[in-house]
Formats: C-alpha cells, sequence, structure tokens
C-alpha cells in the first residue's frame, strides 16, 4: 500500500508507517496522526462511541424535559483555579486585543438557565484547561453538564441514571466495536449495569477506608488532605470499580459549592469509574448571603463575579449540577489506560498539532 497523506503541509507515505496499534498510541507519532486515524479501528471505535454517547444525551434530556443551552467558549468569569489547593489554572486568550478566558465549564451559565428553565438545563462543549496533557488529562475535552433544581443527592441520582443510560446504550449499538477493543469482555459494563445503585462514601470514611494504603492522600494545605489517583484507584477497587466519592474538604473545593453546616465541608461528590474522576457533582451555594462567606472564605475576589452575585441576590434559588468528562467516560468503557488514546485530535496547552 501506497497513500499518501499530509500533516503540516508536508507529504507522507503510509509505506512508512507501522502497523496500527492495538490501543491508539497515535499522539505518540504526530507526524502519521491523520494517516494513523483513518485507518485505526481503534479511532473508529472512539468515533463511533463518542457519537452514541452525544446522540443519547440528547435523547436523555429530551425525554427529562430539560433544555439545550448553546454556550459560548469565552467566559470574564471562570471557575478555576476551583480551591485553594487546586492545581488547574484558567486559560487566558487574546482576542482582538482584549484579555478573557477559554471557558474551563459553562457551569455559571448554567445556572442562569435553571433559573430560566426550571425543569433543568444542559450542554455539550469543549472546556479547557491550564494544565499539562498527559495520561489523565487533556487541556481541552468535551464536556457534557447539566444543571437543575435540588440538592446534592437530587443530582446524584440524576448522575446514576444518565450513565448507567449511556452505558446501556453504548453496549446496545455500539456492542461490536466494545468487543473488538476489549477483546470479548463487557464484565466492567456488566457489573456496573447490575448494580442496584453506585455505593457512596464520604471523603472522612475514605480516608479511614484506606488507612493502609500508602500516598492514597496528600496534604494539600496543612491539615487538608484530598485524594490521590493511588487512593482514587484504590478505593474504585474496594467497591467493585464504582463508588461516590462525597462531602468533600470545603476549603479544597470550588467556592461555588454550598458548605456544611460546620463550614469544614461542601455538599460536593465525584463519581468513579474504573479508578478515576469522570464526574463531579455539586450543590450551589443558593444564595447572596452564602455566596459572598463562601468568596470570602476562598479568598477569591467578587468583582469577576458580580453578575453570578446579583443573580443569586434576585433569584435565590437551590440547584445543583455537574459535569462529565466525555473522553473520561470513554477511558472507562474502552478500558483505556491513556486518555490521549480516547479522543481524536493532538491538543497541548499553546500547541495544535495536526488537524
Amino acid at each position: 500500500m501506497n497513500v499518501a497523506g499530509s500533516f503540516d503541509g508536508q507529504t507522507v507515505s503510509t509505506d512508512s508507517i507501522s502497523e496500527p496499534a492495538e490501543r491508539g498510541g497515535s499522539w505518540r507519532d504526530p507526524g502519521h496522526h491523520v494517516i494513523r486515524l483513518i485507518e485505526d479501528p481503534w479511532y473508529r471505535s472512539v468515533l463511533s462511541l463518542t457519537d452514541c454517547i452525544i446522540s443519547s444525551s440528547v435523547a436523555f434530556w429530551r425525554d427529562r424535559g430539560f433544555a439545550a443551552l448553546a454556550v459560548p467558549v469565552t467566559t470574564g468569569s471562570i471557575s478555576s483555579p476551583m480551591g485553594k489547593g487546586s492545581d488547574s489554572k484558567p486559560v487566558q486568550a487574546t482576542i482582538f486585543e482584549k484579555k478573557l478566558y477559554l471557558a474551563d465549564s459553562s457551569q455559571f451559565l448554567l445556572e442562569l438557565g435553571a433559573r430560566m428553565f426550571p425543569t433543568g438545563v444542559y450542554y455539550t462543549s469543549c472546556s479547557f484547561r491550564g494544565e499539562g496533557t498527559d495520561a489523565r488529562h487533556l487541556s481541552e475535552f468535551t464536556h457534557i453538564e447539566a444543571e437543575l433544581p435540588g440538592g446534592l443527592d437530587d443530582v446524584m441520582k440524576v448522575v446514576d441514571d444518565f450513565v448507567r443510560h449511556l452505558t446501556a446504550e453504548v453496549t446496545s449499538h455500539c456492542s461490536s466495536e466494545l468487543r473488538q477493543v476489549l477483546d470479548g469482555s463487557l464484565d466492567h459494563i456488566d457489573d456496573f449495569l447490575g448494580l442496584a445503585a453506585v455505593p457512596r462514601i464520604t471523603h472522612d470514611d475514605a480516608r479511614r477506608e484506606l488507612a493502609d494504603v500508602t500516598a492514597a492522600f496528600s496534604e494539600v494545605l496543612p491539615g487538608q488532605y484530598a485524594i490521590t489517583p493511588v487512593g482514587e484507584q484504590s478505593l474504585a477497587e474496594r467497591f467493585g470499580g464504582a463508588v461516590w466519592l462525597t462531602h468533600l474538604p470545603a476549603i479544597l473545593s470550588p467556592f461555588y459549592q454550598r458548605p456544611t453546616a460546620d463550614g469544614q465541608h461542601c455538599f460536593a461528590a465525584d463519581l468513579l469509574l474504573g479508578g478515576r474522576e469522570v464526574v463531579g457533582a455539586g450543590e450551589r451555594c443558593p444564595d447572596e448571603v452564602t455566596l459572598t462567606k463562601s468568596l470570602r472564605d476562598h479568598d477569591v475576589s467578587p468583582e469577576a463575579y458580580a453578575w453570578y452575585v446579583e443573580m443569586k441576590r434576585f433569584r435565590p434559588m437551590q440547584t445543583s449540577g455537574f459535569g462529565l468528562g466525555l473522553e473520561r467516560l470513554l477511558m472507562w468503557l474502552m478500558r483505556a489506560d491513556d486518555i490521549r488514546d480516547c479522543t481524536l485530535w493532538l491538543r497541548e496547552p499553546g500547541i495544535v498539532r495536526g488537524p
């Protein structure tokens, strides 16, 4: 075979390309990335599963009466860095000689939308994070987010239903692709769909549960501990692959999550699938007083959030919401070890490699 392709204006021949990798890996060889996408069955599976997830998502929210929100990719009100212990940074851009940010989440807009359409709102779009691309993180990823009236328990139940729905639809419509990349075994999917409910454990109880696991938690701030990738993996394994980690430390969580009565924790939770966070969910500060105090406690200037504070003053409302990383979901479904194998695009902070 001698098929010509191009990359960054240079013609390449497939004669020089080795056999397609079994599980992606084109990001290791960007010069041949485009041809890999076309020839490697792994990437056709990524595309098929992505299509199924997005179309099934639309059907799920339509059946529940949610409205689709079209969101911009630019913002003046970032939600990261999300807490004092966060290592995520905002992505600043200059457009028409003006400095602004690329959205790391459009949750704030969803909160506004939930006040306009109280049944609930959702969107699917691209989010940007100012962190390096590695086996667990993408600097640009596909985000499915939703906001609805109610508290943490309400949104966790919706997430359980949503992820179960997506998993069942992918299994039904993309069974051949999944079996091909998984060598015929769908055990982890069958185990998840067989759960009566996803188990839950609080952050404090998880620290006690994993006391025997070295480096399961790290001290991010004096006396404040966050779970590590080692801890996430260990916790998921102890619960059969799927678990909710709830009531996270307030000071290490985003300022917009509603704190518990003692102020030490907040009504926020992460859904771990296959040892990685796939969904982050939380109950929002419902009113101006709660939000203003939280901004102060997190040492966040309210200037960029004036409209957000005004919204909470004008229309107090208890809402909760979540964000699902589509590529993280693909990692779990396809049992991939590297998130870079679950996207078709080569993107690193400030660098576009290929299409």
